[in-house]
């Protein structure tokens, strides 16, 4: 079920905003021409994601050797330091470990959320 949640222009680019959607905080990356939607709680004391970072992944190069990967956003929680990745919720340490994803479109230039069925929505696509 897709919910409109705002221009496509009033969201910062390789940045992220939360926002309110009937009720359940949700934080949306957007990542150059791609958006990802996380629930706005870290699993870890349930610190707002929102308050942290969008930055880039890491990405393994070698034994020892740790690089980053431009193309993988990851969200990193601003009470501890959690990361987790913008396109799955999986947490960057532990797979085990992650916080619910939404999917996320743009239409005409409108911001489209993905939400659950259980949500009910008041404003629907």
């Amino acid at each position: 079920m897709l919910v409109d949640v705002g221009e496509a222009s009033a969201f910062p680019e390789r940045g992220m905003r939360a926002l309110d959607v009937n009720g359940r905080r949700v934080v949306l990356v957007r990542w150059g021409e791609e958006w990802f939607g996380l629930y706005d709680r870290c699993p870890h004391q349930g610190g707002p994601l929102g308050q942290g970072v969008v930055l880039a992944g890491p990405r393994s190069e070698g034994v020892g050797r740790i690089g980053v990967d431009e193309r993988e956003p990851v969200v990193s929680c601003g009470w501890h330091g959690w990361q987790f990745y913008a396109r799955t919720g999986r947490s960057t340490w532990d797979e085990g470990c992650r916080v619910p994803s939404y999917r996320v479109e743009v239409r005409d230039g409108r911001v489209m959320l993905d939400a659950p069925p259980s949500w009910r929505l008041a404003r629907q696509a």
